[in-house]
């Protein structure tokens, strides 16, 4: 296996891995993403844990867990993580004064990792788990690889047996950015154009030329972004269906939550105006637009007013050219 095979090889091929997990309000899922990446960390990764500005009673209760579960974890301070570096093989985390939004909570991870000289940096949920031969599988399909600059795996719910959340497929931007062709195939490395950030890896090369998260997307949209921005910088994005991870879907904001509503129709037409080309610009948000349409209309009909309204703010919010945070009001 690729991870093994480098351990034993000489000290400086070894490629430095940082798994940056973020965490707001969900303790105990994060405490069992981490049990899953213990034997990722005693192989020679490093886990840098966010907190993205928890209530008090929740960072308590990650802070028992830690204590219980990780009592050699470091603890950085959030001014001190612009230029932090940590050892590989430790656990790091960081409690940040207020929620960054997913981009910018994920930013901090990345920074540290880039400052710790970083190959590798996977981006994982806490409410994903993930199997022992998650380094092993995602770097050893990118060593065969000319110029990857993100490589994913397979995403599977909870359920028995799991069902397939993502199992490849190529992101139709141009027709709204949120199609995508899914050929379910059931194993194999395979080209793609888009990632979920769900479990990516993403080379260390790669974000020192691309750049971080754009954090105007707050949260949702941002990997769509980054994806495209990848591409358009040559680097190239691929998935191995061997390596599975179990996702349980935004069991932060709530898969069909308002936020959810909300942020995929503020954030996605400023996607489409900012990446795409004429026509394909209009071409896509005419198509986003219709889709968003047909969206407030099932929801209506099913009673589900709140999440409709937040399409309608989202896309006012958009207009009027607000980023980060949804309003409190909205």
């Amino acid at each position: 296996m690729y991870w093994h095979m480098i351990l034993d090889g000489p000290p400086t091929d070894t490629p430095k891995v940082f798994i940056v997990v973020l965490n707001w309000n969900l303790p105990d899922d994060t405490i069992q993403c981490l049990r899953s990446t213990a034997p990722l960390v005693r192989a020679g990764a490093s886990v840098v844990l966010v907190d993205n500005g928890s209530q008090p009673a929740r960072l308590s209760e990650l802070d028992d867990g830690l204590q219980s579960n990780f009592p050699d974890t470091i603890h950085i301070g959030e001014q001190e993580a612009y230029e932090a570096q940590v050892a590989s093989g430790r656990t790091a985390v960081v409690r940040l004064s207020k929620n960054l939004g997913y981009a910018g909570g994920n930013n901090v991870g990345l920074r540290i990792a880039l400052n710790s000289g970083a190959d590798w940096v996977f981006l994982l949920n806490n409410d994903c788990l993930v199997p022992p031969d998650l380094v092993d599988g995602v770097l050893g399909a990118a060593a065969g690889l000319a110029r990857i600059g993100a490589i994913g795996c397979q995403l599977l719910t909870f359920d028995e047996p799991p069902r397939i959340l993502y199992g490849g497929g190529r992101r139709l931007y141009r027709l709204g950015a949120h199609w995508l062709t899914k050929w379910r195939k059931p194993s194999g490395i395979w080209p793609v154009n888009f990632v979920p950030f769900a479990c990516v890896a993403l080379s260390g090369e790669a974000i020192r030329q691309v750049g971080l998260l754009d954090e105007r997307y707050f949260a949702y949209v941002e990997d769509c972004d980054y994806c495209y921005r990848l591409a358009l910088a040559g680097w190239n994005m691929a998935v191995n269906l061997d390596v599975r991870v179990r996702h349980r879907v935004s069991a932060s904001l709530g898969r069909r939550s308002p936020r959810y509503y909300y942020y995929v129709a503020r954030n996605t037409p400023m996607f489409i105006a900012e990446r795409l080309g004429m026509p394909w610009h209009l071409i896509s948000l005419a198509s986003f637009i219709a889709q968003c349409v047909g969206l407030i209309v099932r929801l209506t009909v099913s009673g589900r007013i709140a999440e409709a309204e937040a399409v309608l703010q989202g896309w006012k919010d958009r207009l009027l050219r607000r980023t980060g945070a949804m309003p409190v009001t909205a």
